[in-house]
């Protein structure tokens, strides 16, 4: 599930690269000194070795990012080799934890396998597959030091997410934080609840740290419902929706964290709009820009439309927009990506809405138990 998503994070690892200098540079250890111009002389490089594949002999140097190792060809282009896919979270501590890497041939078939140590007592162990060309972790030869894979952590709360989907009688005021939203679209849905209702395991703030979003599938409207983080290896929620108080992920790139748009009402004339991204660890909210109507002294008859960059509906914390109530009503007409790129965010790129959730109906309740 993690590896799935950690793909597509894959073709960005010459930028993540660059990004990550300043801050291995400070890190000791590094054999290879900053010095000119070429990538390797740069201080992102942590160790190398030589890889035996198929009786050829490949000198590659190692980065150690936050959700995985980037091996690359020991040349001017920057080409990567592979990866070593994390099985737990490290954060952006990875790199003072990191002490050494090796590529002996640990299950004797004549290729190269990978072992990383890191402070801890932990021990990763990735087997070299030939036949997909990639190393593949070995949970029986690695020590994760106490430390849970994410699927782990965030176990729990799978479970009880899932217990909603499948029997949503509860009384909606003995629900814990969080689960509002699920429990009243599992309401809605009845016995379709399972395959309408889903979860995803992302990092979504690109900070090593994968978050859990339950919410709707696409075709069942693309709503989040709650979204996770960890903090010390414990689920901390960040923000939850219901039908009042909505928030859709939209694939638009704002600063280089997952981006979302959000709207709801509270009145028959007072609702707001806004579009946030997440902070760089995930924890927090950042407003682009918020937008709610508000009735002044309560009168319906005399609404004003607010602004401002902390989510709040607060009219003494806000401005009054210079864009006019007309212009914001007619953005719950259009579909959420068209709202995004209005000019109330001025967002340029924006395709769809939504993510690929994993609907309850596909959830194994044994699999992170068993693992």
């Amino acid at each position: 599930m993690i590896k799935m998503k950690n793909l597509l994070k894959k073709n960005l690892a010459l930028l993540l690269a660059v990004v990550l200098c300043l801050c291995l540079a400070a890190c000791g250890g590094n054999d290879y000194p900053i010095t000119g111009a070429d990538w390797r002389t740069t201080g992102i490089v942590r160790a190398g070795g030589t890889i035996t594949h198929g009786g050829e002999d490949t000198t590659v140097l190692v980065c150690v990012n936050r959700m995985n190792a980037t091996l690359y060809y020991d040349t001017e282009d920057e080409t990567p080799f592979g990866w070593l896919d994390y099985p737990i979270a490290f954060g952006g501590d990875v790199w003072e934890l990191f002490k050494d890497i090796d590529f002996a041939d640990l299950n004797g078939d004549g290729n190269s396998d990978a072992t990383m140590w890191f402070d801890g007592d932990i021990t990763l162990v990735w087997y070299w597959d030939a036949g997909s060309g990639t190393f593949e972790y070995q949970p029986d030869e690695s020590s994760t030091g106490g430390r849970r894979s994410p699927d782990e952590i965030y176990h729990e709360l799978l479970e009880r997410f899932y217990a909603l989907a499948s029997d949503p009688g509860s009384d909606m005021d003995t629900v814990e934080d969080g689960a509002h939203g699920v429990l009243e679209a599992a309401q809605g849905l009845g016995e379709d609840a399972l395959n309408g209702i889903g979860y995803l395991i992302w990092d979504m703030s690109d900070d090593g740290v994968p978050e859990l979003v339950v919410g709707s599938l696409r075709e069942y409207g693309g709503e989040v419902y709650a979204l996770y983080t960890l903090v010390d290896d414990e689920p901390k929620l960040v923000f939850e929706g219901w039908s009042h108080n909505s928030y859709i992920y939209v694939n638009a790139y704002v600063g280089g964290s997952s981006c979302f748009y959000n709207y709801g009402s509270s009145s028959a004339v007072e609702s707001c709009q806004g579009v946030f991204t997440l902070s760089w660890n995930g924890q927090e909210q950042n407003w682009r820009r918020f937008y709610f109507t508000y009735a002044e002294d309560g009168a319906l008859d005399n609404v004003t439309l607010y602004t401002n960059t902390t989510g709040n509906r607060d009219p003494e914390e806000s401005t009054v927009a210079y864009e006019t109530l007309d212009e914001y009503y007619e953005l719950f007409s259009v579909p959420v990506v068209e709202r995004v790129m209005s000019p109330f965010w001025a967002i340029f790129h924006c395709t769809e809405s939504g993510l690929d959730l994993t609907p309850f109906s596909d959830w194994d309740s044994g699999s992170a138990a068993d693992s």
